[in-house]
Parts: C-alpha cells; sequence; structure tokens
C-alpha cells in the first residue's frame, strides 16, 4: 500500500493527472476510508462487476471507489475502480 502522494510519483499518466483529477482521487478514497493506494490484489486485468455492488469492506457500492490511475484506457483515463481490498473492477 502506498500513500497518495508516493503513489502519484509513481505514475506513468502524470501529465494526465491534473488538480481536478487528485481532488477527485482524494475525496473518492477518503470516502471510502482508505488511508493508502492499496496493492493489485485478484486479476490485475479487472473482473465486470456492477457499480451497485455493496464493498465488504467499507460498505460503499464500487462505483463510489476511486479510479485506478495505474490502468490508462481510450482517451489517457483510467477505466478501473480499485476496491477497498486492491480489486480493480471493470463497472
Amino acid at each position: 500500500m502506498q500513500t497518495l502522494d508516493t503513489f502519484l510519483d509513481t505514475l506513468a499518466a502524470k501529465h494526465q493527472f491534473g488538480k481536478y483529477e487528485r481532488l477527485t482521487l482524494k475525496h473518492d478514497m477518503e470516502a471510502c476510508g482508505m488511508t493508502r493506494y492499496p496493492a493489485v490484489t485478484g486479476d490485475p486485468d479487472g473482473e465486470r462487476a456492477s457499480a451497485f455492488m455493496v464493498c465488504e469492506t467499507c460498505g460503499r457500492d464500487y462505483g463510489a471507489h476511486p479510479m485506478d490511475w495505474r490502468v490508462i484506457g481510450y482517451g489517457g483515463m483510467p477505466f478501473l475502480n480499485v476496491l477497498c481490498d486492491g480489486r480493480r473492477v471493470k463497472l
């Protein structure tokens, strides 16, 4: 697990990660009770899930979890959410 600042230093897409993206990521992490960005667990390519499924760790919908900026898709934006336990999900 990494702190948010340490995590941001490792991003390959730093040039696409602006002030708004940082605030959104920080807000989503805080809303789920994440103090550190979780290490990847499960299928690294992500698994399909509904945005309305409930996280067993924090009790929030999967859709409320932060985007995983370690995987960038078309348009230079992330397309997976990272759950509290580190699993990546494609909603």
